[in-house]
């Protein structure tokens, strides 16, 4: 008997971004770019995180991070000439500091309370960091940063929702969602910030699927089954966290508790087994589940389906 199996890593296509960003960025064409393969969406909360102690200097940026209600603070120095702020060594960078609350803007240094940075090449607009972006590119190496505390602190969220957009674009799908409409309503701030900033948004991609099989002798030269669609990964993905988490704001009635059976996910390929794993930094829980990530796949929690049956678990680092 032939065993077949899947192994699928799922990835962040865009960073953790809150609802309050989302709506004034998700008609822009480079993000746009960004999200065209992303088919799975988490709508998460977490206490709001700022920049503080903010003072610019001439080629080094300085400040901390503070997350809203907890204790820790991520002390760090970003060196402003790098590619991504300014390309022209001759022109002039320009830094914009900006605050949701216009009552908190103040133009003493160092400023507190700082929501985003704006980096300008004179007038030309180059880059904008938000603490959470800050820390997601940070993590991935696309900036060059000294960062002193602990980043995993920065990184827990709790999720409200899992859904998909397999049939139209995700910036299109959650234009108008009434769940998060409705989770806006309702749920209650972790902190002092209004729930447009403490929810965020976790816009999935499939990273990478790998198909495992073990021939056995007899069967060498028989073709196995073809490899599954992103979209029909992502729909099995989607039931999978749903199954898992069971979030507040999926209803109740679909929370496909007959997974892993279904009519448009992994079920008809008949695997022996396979497995998602979320390769990013951050954790997910919902109260009493807590599944890790991380951009180590050896370190990242491990959803299996053994045989079309049980869903199974493991955790592969002991030491979150």
């Amino acid at each position: 008997m032939d065993h077949t199996g899947l192994s699928v890593k799922l990835q962040l296509a865009y960073p953790p971004v809150s609802n309050y960003d989302f709506t004034h960025i998700r008609t822009e064409e480079a993000v746009q770019h960004w999200l065209k393969e992303s088919m799975l969406y988490m709508i998460v909360q977490r206490p709001v995180l700022t920049f503080e102690r903010v003072q610019p200097g001439e080629a080094m940026l300085t400040f901390d991070i503070h997350q809203q209600g907890t204790e820790e603070i991520l002390h760090c120095r970003l060196p402003l000439q790098q590619h991504i702020f300014i390309r022209n060594p001759e022109a002039e960078l320009r830094l914009e500091i900006g605050w949701h609350d216009a009552e908190k803007a103040t133009e003493s240094l160092p400023a507190y309370h700082v929501d985003a940075f704006k980096f300008y090449e004179n007038e030309e607009f180059m880059y904008w960091l938000t603490p959470e972006r800050f820390i997601y590119e940070y993590l991935h190496d696309n900036i060059d940063a000294e960062v002193k505390g602990n980043t995993r602190a920065f990184v827990s969220y709790y999720v409200h929702y899992v859904g998909k957009a397999t049939d139209q674009p995700i910036w299109n799908r959650l234009d108008g969602h009434k769940t998060l409409q409705k989770i806006l309503s309702i749920v209650k701030p972790l902190a002092q910030s209004l729930p447009t900033h403490e929810l965020a948004l976790l816009l999935f991609q499939v990273g990478d699927a790998q198909s495992i099989k073990i021939f056995e002798p007899e069967s060498l030269f028989e073709s196995g089954p073809s490899l599954p669609s992103k979209k029909e990964i992502s729909l099995d993905a989607e039931k999978m966290l749903v199954r898992v988490f069971q979030p507040d704001f999926n209803d109740p009635k679909k929370r496909f508790p007959s997974y892993p059976i279904s009519k448009d996910g992994l079920y008809g390929y008949n695997f022996n087994r396979y497995g998602y794993q979320i390769i990013e930094d951050l954790s997910l829980n919902n109260g009493q589940l807590i599944i890790e990530g991380s951009l180590d796949q050896n370190r990242a929690d491990l959803l299996t389906v053994h045989d079309n049956q049980e869903i199974n678990i493991y955790a592969l680092a002991s030491d979150w």
